[in-house]
C-alpha cells in the first residue's frame, strides 16, 4: 500500500468521531490520566521501598538519616485511587464515545446503501457482501480503544517520565526513556509493515475457505450421493490444514514482535542500571543530593529507583501494543473496502432533477410500444414487438410456468430492467426517465423473495405506511386468515423473534404491499404456498383494496376470475 492511500485510510480513521470529538478527547486525556498514575505509583513505591533500606542501612550502622514516609505513603494512595478512578473513567467515556462513532458510521453507511438504485441494492443483499460488511465495520471499532488511545497513553506517559528524568536526574537519563519510546513505536510500526502481506493472504484465504464450507453444507445431499469418497470435503480439510499451518506462522510472528518489545525493555532497564550506577558515583547527582550535611545518596538513590521502577512499569503500558499493531494492515484492507464500496450517485438512474415534467397527476397505466425483451443474448424472446396497453385500474394477469420471465416483465414494467427495443411508458413518461424515488413511490413491488425485518409485526406491516392504525391492521390480518396474530402487533418477528412460515410471511408482504398508498402494485407470486381457503381469503380482500388502483398479478395460472391475461409460453 502507497504512503497516499495509508495517510487517506489515517485522515478517514481519525474524522470517524467528527461531531463526537468531545468524547474521544475525554476519553483520551483519561487514558493518559490512567497511565501517569500506573507510572507514578509504582515509581513512588520504588522511591519509598530504596529510601526505607537506605535508612535501615544507615542506622544499624549508626548513621542519623532522616526519612519522611508520610507524603510518599498518601501520594502512593492517591496515586492508586486516581488510577482506579481514571482507568474505570476510561473504559466508561471511550466505550461511550466508540459506540457513538460507531452507530454514526452504521447510519452513514446505511444511508448511502439505502439511497443506492434497486438493481445495486440487490447485489448488495448477498450475504457475503454483507458479512464483508459487518466485518469491516467490526474492525474499526477496535482502532481507538485496541490502537489510538493505548498508543497515546503509552507514549504520554514515557514522555512524562523523560521530564521527569531531565529535571531530577540527568539529560542522559531522560534520553534513554526517549529513546526506548521510539524504539518501542518503531517495532510496533515494524510489526505492522512486516506481516501486512502476510495478514490479508490469511484473510483473504480465510474468506475462501469460508465460502467453501458454506457451499458444501448446502450441498451436502447431492455430495452425499454423488461423492461417495468425500472428495470435496478432503480438498477442503487440506486446505484448511494450510491455513491453520499459516496461521500458526503468523502468531509466531506477532509473538516475535512481543519478544522483541520485551528484549528492548530488559536492554533498557540494563542500561537504567548501569547509568544509574555511573551517576550515583559520579560527584553530579550527589552534590544535588546533599542536603546540610547528610549522607550523600540518601536522596539519589531513592530517585534513581524511582525512575529505574518507573521505567519498569512502562513496559506493561507498551505491552500488547505490538499484536495491536499488527492488525493495522487488516484495518487498513477493512477501510479501503468501505471506501471502494462507499455507495456513490449512480448517473445513469435519473434523479429528481432530471424529471422531466411531474407524473404524480397523470393516470397510473402502461403502455408497451413494439416492445422486444429477451432473457439473454441467445434466448427465446419473451416479449416480441409486442404492443399492449394496462389501463388505469384494471386488473392483468401474467401467467406461465415457472422459469418463463414473468418476473423479467415485472421488472420491466418497474422500470428496473430495460427493453431490448421499444418503449415502455408508465403515466405518459418513459418508465426509465422517471427519477427512481417517484416512479417507486406509485409503483408497489411484492416481489418472490418475501424480506421481512427484524422489528415487531407492526413495524413490518407499517413499513411503506407509517400512518396505519392498529384497526386498519387487525382487519387485514383477519381478511387473510392471520386472525391470531392481531394481538401480537408489538411482538418481535424474523431473527431472534417469533418465527413465521413462509405462507404466513407471504401474507404480511402481501398485506404491506396492498395497503400502501401507491398507485399500481405488481405482485409476484403472491398466493404461492398458500392453501385454497387461505388464497381465496387474500384474492377477495385483494380485490376489495384495489380502489381503482391498477393490479398486475404474477402467477403460473390464472386462479381466479380476471379481465386481462398475459399468457407467456416456451
Amino acid at each position: 500500500m502507497n504512503e497516499p492511500a495509508q495517510r487517506h485510510h489515517w485522515r478517514f480513521l481519525l474524522q470517524l468521531d467528527t461531531g463526537r470529538r468531545r468524547w474521544t478527547l475525554a476519553a483520551l486525556l483519561l487514558a493518559l490520566l490512567a497511565a501517569f498514575s500506573a507510572v507514578a505509583l509504582v515509581a513512588a513505591a520504588g522511591w519509598l521501598i530504596t529510601a526505607s533500606a537506605l535508612a535501615g542501612i544507615a542506622a544499624s550502622a549508626g548513621v542519623a538519616i532522616t526519612l519522611e514516609i508520610f507524603a510518599p505513603g498518601a501520594a502512593i494512595r492517591a496515586f492508586a485511587v486516581l488510577r482506579t478512578v481514571s482507568r474505570y473513567g476510561e473504559r466508561l467515556v471511550g466505550h461511550e464515545a466508540i459506540f457513538r462513532i460507531m452507530a454514526t458510521l452504521r447510519r452513514t453507511l446505511f444511508a448511502r446503501f439505502a439511497a443506492l438504485p434497486y438493481q445495486r441494492l440487490l447485489s448488495a443483499r448477498r450475504a457475503s457482501v454483507q458479512v464483508r460488511l459487518m466485518s469491516d465495520v467490526q474492525t474499526l471499532e477496535n482502532v481507538h480503544a485496541g490502537l489510538l488511545f493505548p498508543t497515546a497513553a503509552a507514549t504520554g506517559a514515557t514522555l512524562l517520565l523523560a521530564l521527569l528524568a531531565a529535571w531530577w536526574a540527568s539529560a542522559s537519563f531522560a534520553l534513554l526513556i526517549i529513546g526506548l519510546g521510539i524504539l518501542m513505536l518503531a517495532t510496533c510500526a515494524l510489526t505492522a509493515r512486516l506481516n501486512r502481506h502476510r495478514l490479508l493472504r490469511q484473510e483473504a484465504r480465510r474468506d475462501r475457505s469460508r465460502r467453501e464450507l458454506l457451499t458444501l453444507i448446502s450441498s451436502h445431499k447431492e455430495l452425499y450421493f454423488a461423492d461417495t469418497r468425500s472428495r470435496q470435503m478432503q480438498r477442503w480439510l487440506t486446505r484448511e490444514a494450510h491455513n491453520n499451518a499459516a496461521l500458526l506462522r503468523q502468531r509466531l510472528g506477532a509473538a516475535g514482535g512481543e519478544a522483541l518489545m520485551q528484549w528492548l525493555g530488559a536492554a533498557a532497564l540494563i542500561a537504567a542500571v548501569w547509568l544509574s550506577a555511573h551517576l550515583l558515583l559520579t560527584d553530579e547527582l550527589l552534590r544535588n543530593a546533599r542536603v546540610d550535611g547528610e549522607a550523600a545518596g540518601s536522596t539519589a538513590a531513592p530517585v534513581m529507583a524511582l525512575l529505574i521502577v518507573g521505567m519498569l512499569s512502562l513496559g506493561g503500558l507498551w505491552a500488547g501494543l505490538a499484536n495491536a499493531w499488527r492488525q493495522m494492515p487488516q484495518t487498513h484492507a477493512a477501510v479501503r473496502r468501505l471506501l471502494r464500496d462507499r455507495p456513490s450517485p449512480d448517473r445513469s438512474v435519473p434523479s429528481d432533477s432530471d424529471a422531466p415534467s411531474d407524473t404524480t397527476t397523470q393516470p397510473p397505466e402502461w403502455v408497451l410500444d413494439k416492445v422486444s425483451l429477451r432473457r439473454s443474448v441467445a434466448g427465446r424472446p419473451l416479449l416480441d414487438q409486442r404492443d399492449l396497453v394496462i389501463t388505469a385500474g384494471s386488473c392483468l394477469y401474467i401467467t406461465g410456468p415457472s422459469g418463463i420471465g414473468k418476473s423479467s416483465i415485472a421488472s420491466l414494467l418497474c422500470g428496473l430492467l430495460p427493453a431490448d427495443s421499444g418503449t415502455v411508458l408508465f403515466a405518459g413518461q418513459p418508465v426509465g426517465t422517471i427519477p427512481e424515488a417517484q416512479r417507486l413511490a406509485r409503483i408497489a413491488m411484492m416481489p418472490q423473495d418475501t424480506t421481512l425485518l427484524s422489528a415487531t409485526l407492526r413495524d413490518n406491516l407499517t413499513l411503506a405506511n407509517p400512518a396505519l392504525d392498529d384497526d386498519t391492521l387487525r382487519a387485514a390480518l383477519n381478511a387473510v386468515g392471520l386472525d391470531y396474530l392481531t394481538d401480537a402487533l408489538d411482538q418481535w418477528i424474523g431473527l431472534n423473534g417469533r418465527p413465521l412460515s413462509g405462507g404466513e410471511a407471504r401474507r404480511v408482504a402481501l398485506i404491506r404491499c396492498v395497503l400502501t398508498p401507491a398507485d399500481a402494485l405488481i405482485l409476484d407470486e403472491p398466493f404461492r404456498g398458500l392453501d385454497t381457503t387461505s388464497a381465496t381469503q387474500a384474492n377477495d380482500w385483494l380485490r376489495q383494496h384495489q380502489n381503482n388502483r391498477t393490479l398486475i398479478i404474477l402467477d403460473h395460472t390464472p386462479r381466479f376470475p380476471h379481465h386481462q391475461t398475459l399468457n407467456l409460453t416456451r
